[in-house]
């Protein structure tokens, strides 16, 4: 007798977790992995995220699912650092600008009948902020100055020559400083000058009050050349040379908040600039592109500088 073929068994150990399923089981997963990658590549990593997790409570992977959430976790950590980056930007900013504010409002108070209780008085407000704030020591300087120049004129009259000789040291001083090549500060050392009540048989403070609006046209055509070279580099693209002449700008007038708002401007389109090429460097580094991510990272270096962020972190 010839015996009966029999049918050829399958192997069960063969058989992936997606291929038991049923057709429309299968077909859920298939559309569910399609929606997912767009979305990954879409940038909505959060919701490809819910798409993934959808496929894993079925099966524990398909295809590429399990790199794609993955990713789309790394993705939305960066996302998160980069809101609490903004976050703390934002409080540091507006902490800035309040201090700012309160130390112009107290600026007021600075009159020859000025006192440092009322200069403390009137920092209560932002002094918690930052007690070594350079604004609030340099109001306190001046109400400290404008001070002693009032008790120096309740003095008695036998001490008129020593005043005359203070008043001199004054004008020297300003002189020096001017020579040394420190425009501003000189003015502020002519300003004194002017502003000093201490006896002025010399005639001092108009030889002071004389080369004030010289120094000053200086400041601002140094200031303008700034200015016009960071216009030009911004308009090229180079972000970096414009914040150097804005900070150069700034450092010939410090008192200028024109220029520091521009600087502080250019600054932040510098720092987003460098904060989407290092997030594109830590997504290729991610996805094993290591030579992209570090041609992006050395790019950024070079666009940047040692004390901003993203320099460091490149």
């Amino acid at each position: 007798n010839t015996p009966t073929p029999q049918a050829p068994m399958t192997n069960a150990k063969n058989i992936t977790p997606f291929e038991k399923l049923a057709p429309q089981q299968q077909q859920f997963i298939k559309d569910t992995y399609r929606l997912a990658d767009r979305l990954f590549k879409e940038g909505r990593y959060e919701l490809a995220k819910q798409e993934v997790a959808k496929i894993h409570a079925v099966i524990p992977s398909y295809e590429e699912s399990k790199n794609i959430e993955k990713l789309a976790t790394i993705a939305i950590q960066t996302q998160v650092e980069q809101k609490q980056a903004e976050v703390r930007e934002k409080d540091k900013i507006e902490m800035e600008e309040k201090i700012q504010h309160q130390v112009a409002e107290c600026r007021q108070k600075l009159k020859p009948d000025v006192t440092m209780e009322e200069i403390d008085t009137c920092l209560g407000p932002v002094i918690a902020l930052n007690p070594d704030h350079p604004a609030m020591a340099e109001l306190k300087a001046k109400a400290a100055e404008l001070v002693a120049i009032r008790q120096e004129r309740q003095e008695k009259k036998a001490e008129y020559q020593a005043q005359v000789r203070r008043h001199k040291a004054l004008f020297e001083k300003a002189e020096k400083v001017y020579q040394s090549g420190q425009p501003l500060v000189a003015l502020k050392e002519y300003d004194a000058v002017v502003k000093s009540r201490l006896p002025d048989p010399e005639n001092l403070k108009s030889k002071a009050q004389r080369q004030i609006p010289s120094i000053q046209q200086q400041v601002s055509d140094q200031t303008s050349e700034m200015e016009k070279q960071a216009e030009q580099a911004s308009r090229h693209g180079d972000l970096k040379a414009a914040v150097q002449s804005l900070q150069k700008a700034v450092s010939i007038n410090p008192d200028n908040e024109t220029l520091k708002g521009k600087l502080n401007s250019a600054l932040a389109e510098l720092k987003k600039s460098m904060q989407a090429l290092y997030q594109e460097a830590i997504l290729e580094e991610s996805v094993g592109e290591v030579a992209t991510a570090k041609a992006k990272w050395k790019k950024s270096i070079e666009q940047s500088f040692k004390e901003e962020g993203y320099y460091k972190k490149s």
